[in-house]
């Protein structure tokens, strides 16, 4: 009942918040950034399935993460599929996850990856160095991704007052075959973090 109460005063802040942006910085939990995403199925499997991270490296400097060297795909992808993937915050709440308003899916990650309006591009993508030689591999099997050292800056403007806090964000990523069949195992982790508001 609480739940549901905070829910629709949330949805009242919403509609009436829109036309101001509120700054928040969101603090990232874990030095590695990801972690595995908890009480999944068989075929639900971690970063670490997906990418060889021997030769990335991650360190907590002050609460900011600095990122550095390279990661090698190893899905089970081919040039005639597609990937598609969702993305929900969850805030801590009495004990428990729950859901916030926020969420995004992507029908045809590939396409947009290096797409400069994307979210994703300002922490993550633009820092990517071999762009020209991996774009149209995207993760194919071997591909390798060569990053610069960049500090991962979770900055973000949201168009409402949400409550601070303990969050996470859960990333579900799936591969989809010419025919519409998903390819297994599916990719999930969590980010996990601490909303904090800006003041200016």
């Amino acid at each position: 009942m609480f739940n549901k109460c905070l829910l629709a005063f949330e949805v009242l802040i919403l509609l009436q918040g829109f036309a101001t942006a509120v700054n928040y910085r969101f603090e990232i939990e874990n030095e590695e950034i990801m972690t595995p995403c908890q009480n999944q199925p068989s075929n639900v499997k971690d970063i670490t399935e997906f990418f060889d991270m021997s030769e990335i490296q991650t360190k907590d400097a002050g609460g900011k993460i600095i990122v550095s060297g390279n990661l090698t795909s190893k899905f089970n992808f081919q040039l005639t599929d597609r990937i598609q993937g969702t993305g929900k915050v969850y805030r801590y709440e009495r004990r428990e996850w729950v859901p916030s308003l926020f969420s995004m899916s992507v029908q045809d990650v590939c396409s947009v990856l290096y797409d400069e309006r994307q979210h994703w591009y300002r922490f993550w993508t633009q820092h990517v160095l071999n762009v020209k030689d991996i774009k149209s591999k995207c993760v194919l099997n071997g591909t390798k991704i060569i990053h610069e050292q960049f500090e991962v800056d979770l900055n973000v403007d949201l168009p409402l007052v949400t409550p601070a806090g303990q969050h996470k964000l859960v990333i579900v990523i799936e591969v989809v075959d010419e025919f519409g069949k998903v390819r297994e195992p599916t990719l999930c982790f969590e980010i996990l973090g601490e909303l904090i508001r800006k003041f200016k």
